[in-house]
């Protein structure tokens, strides 16, 4: 029986979740409770794409961390075939995987999903999955062996620009509302100082340089 997924980040645009996978139904927009997003995980892609810039270490994929005061957050919510299970898991295996309730913006229905929430620290993960999880995302990375979850470290600005594109595509409600729950590697920093830094404009992708 297939099980739904629940995307926090660049999935929420359908074709960069259809990309991932191809054969998902049942797409929709919710709204997950409970949770900030924290760019402060090395991305594997960004690694082995050559988009992670070590000189900024502007290098950080997403994660979504527990946190009861946290507004709302707009995520999505799809259908996974069976098959893309064991892959999504496998490119997933540094995250812990839980389940949760995403309330459907188009219907009301609350639907439950599959989510990868981040470790508070790399030692969080070490602790809680052992030195295996950690030698085989190495294995799988292979250009960094440093910790997976660090406090030092900024957006991949390829990723942020995924990020943000997916958000801005559905409507300026929606990409505040990224904005407004997401927070630099530090757990303090809001990202919305970030992109002042940056210079960009959120609902202007051409000022995303």
């Amino acid at each position: 029986m297939s099980e739904y997924c629940i995307g926090y980040a660049s999935l929420v645009n359908e074709s960069s979740a259809r990309s991932s996978v191809p054969n998902l139904t049942e797409f929709n927009i919710g709204i997950l409770r409970g949770y900030r997003r924290i760019f402060g995980k090395v991305s594997p892609q960004c690694v082995i794409r050559g988009t992670a810039d070590w000189k900024t270490n502007e290098v950080s994929a997403s994660f979504i961390h527990p946190d009861n005061n946290a507004p709302d957050m707009y995520v999505c919510h799809f259908k996974v075939p069976d098959q893309f299970w064991p892959v999504i898991r496998d490119r997933e295996l540094d995250y812990r995987e839980t389940v949760e309730d995403v309330k459907i913006l188009k219907t009301g229905e609350i639907k439950r999903g599959h989510v990868y929430v981040g470790y508070d620290s790399h030692e969080d993960l070490i602790n809680e999955r052992g030195h295996a999880i950690y030698d085989h995302w190495h294995d799988y990375v292979k250009k960094y062996k440093g910790e997976n979850y660090r406090r030092d470290i900024l957006p991949s600005r390829h990723y942020l620009r995924l990020c943000l594109s997916a958000y801005l595509s559905l409507g300026k409600e929606y990409i505040d509302n990224f904005i407004e729950t997401s927070f630099l590697s530090d757990r303090t920093t809001p990202l919305s100082s970030h992109l002042k830094a940056l210079a960009w404009n959120p609902y202007d992708e051409e000022s995303w340089s």
